[in-house]
């Protein structure tokens, strides 16, 4: 699981991609003022992280919420390197 705190940004305005084993986040939060502004929290912004994922992540099945200015990423492991257990047979 990856968790990134992105505060003021909205959901149309983040991209999210996996190439090459590099999972890349891009957001931007636009002013948020209208007319005139007498105090801001946050100021127009971007935003670039990378993160190396290694081979056991299944890339299809990644999954992204945005919260409350925190985005929340799933990272699940493919199904052929999670642990199993294998039962024990009489010959």
């Amino acid at each position: 699981m990856v968790l990134a705190d992105l505060p003021g940004v909205k959901t149309d305005d983040v991209q999210i991609r996996f190439e090459d084993g590099e999972l890349t986040i891009h957001a931007t939060r636009n002013d948020v003022g209208q007319g005139e502004v007498l105090g801001a929290e946050f100021s127009a912004a971007d935003y670039v992280r990378r993160f190396s994922i290694p081979e056991t992540v299944d890339a299809s099945k990644i999954d992204a919420k945005l919260q409350a200015g925190v985005l929340e990423l799933t990272l699940p492991k493919a199904s052929r390197v999670r642990p199993r257990q294998i039962a024990v047979k009489s010959a």
